[in-house]
């Protein structure tokens, strides 16, 4: 049976092409890239506009249907519109777009009853989504895709729960990087050039993941992340808050590190 997945942008799009890779049969729908008409992605999964389409070209129900957009709104349409269609009745669903932990409660309790629906934000970038070595945060059922998908499976009791996980770990990566940016305005300050800097952490007990993509992470859904947090429970890390100016830390450092 094949695997629909809902949301092909360029996590989406990795996760498709590993799951071909170990022998699933994959159809993407995102209507920004099947727009006008059915279309294939860099990696050559197939990509249809919507779940109308979907369920026209679909012989049979697909094994599972992954919604992989990017705001809670977003994830009730795609969970409505499947609904509408007899094809997808009773089709297991899992939720891998980050929310925040009340939106994502709101999504088990409006379509629970319909269907098994799991909630499972992931991490580890669309390096880790094409390599299968993601950390799936998991409340709910999960089907044969995290076989190839993830490395790591943490399962939550609670709904809610993987959203606050995922959004804590981004938190503190976002706090890690602040704190990078300072060490490297620092370095700057004793007259070490930050990039010879950046290596030392690189290699010492400073470093991880944030030295390591330091360059080129996405600040800013990084950022969205940490405030998704805030309307529920807001989160600090001394002496990091919803008022520090990440972006412009970060875009001040990487000024650095580029002369």
């Amino acid at each position: 049976m094949t695997l629909v997945i809902v949301g092909v942008g360029a996590m989406g799009s990795a996760l498709a092409a590993r799951l071909v890779e170990r022998g699933l049969d994959v159809l993407g729908v995102d209507p920004a890239v099947a727009a006008s008409g059915p279309a294939t992605t860099a990696d050559g999964i197939a990509v249809v506009r919507d779940l109308a389409a979907a369920a026209k070209a679909l012989p049979e129900p697909p094994s599972d249907l992954l919604v992989f957009v990017r705001m809670a709104d977003q994830v009730h349409e795609v969970l409505a519109e499947a609904a509408r269609h007899r094809r997808f009745d009773g089709v297991p669903a899992a939720v891998l777009s980050t929310l925040a932990p009340g939106d994502a409660r709101a999504v088990l309790e409006r379509f629970g009853g319909e269907r098994p629906v799991a909630e499972a934000p992931v991490s580890g970038g669309v390096s880790g989504a094409r390599a299968g070595t993601l950390t799936v945060m998991a409340a709910g059922p999960l089907g044969r895709w995290v076989e190839a998908a993830a490395a790591r499976v943490h399962t939550f009791a609670e709904p809610g729960q993987p959203a606050a996980a995922k959004l804590l770990n981004n938190a503190l990566g976002a706090a890690n990087a602040h704190a990078l940016a300072a060490a490297l305005a620092q370095a700057d300050g004793f007259g070490i050039a930050p990039a010879e800097m950046l290596e030392v952490i690189r290699g010492s007990s400073g470093g991880g993941w944030m030295a390591e993509h330091f360059e080129d992470f996405p600040v800013d859904l990084l950022w969205k992340d940490f405030t998704l947090l805030h309307p529920e429970y807001p989160v600090r890390f001394p002496p990091f808050s919803i008022d520090t100016d990440l972006l412009g830390a970060i875009a001040s450092a990487r000024a650095r590190l580029a002369h």
